[in-house]
């Protein structure tokens, strides 16, 4: 029993981990695309890097949303 309950709190403790990873990773994504694709190819400096970023931004807020919202329902 005390092994279950060890194994269950480590599985929550790695979503709470990889919860970072997922807000971070598109936020950085869009930065790149934006910065070394984009913005070259249009000649657009700064425009692409921060759409793209506001976006990614926009992306990893839902994210975290979405974790938040479940994280409510188990707790229920």
């Amino acid at each position: 029993m005390n092994d279950e309950k060890k194994s269950k709190s480590l599985a929550e403790y790695a979503n709470y981990l990889s919860l970072g990873t997922e807000i971070f990773a598109p936020i950085l994504a869009g930065a790149l695309i934006g910065h070394f694709w984009l913005d070259p190819k249009f000649h657009t400096t700064p425009m692409w890097t921060l759409i793209l970023t506001l976006v990614g931004f926009v992306v990893g807020m839902n994210t975290m949303f979405k974790f938040v919202r479940k994280i409510n329902k188990k707790k229920k």
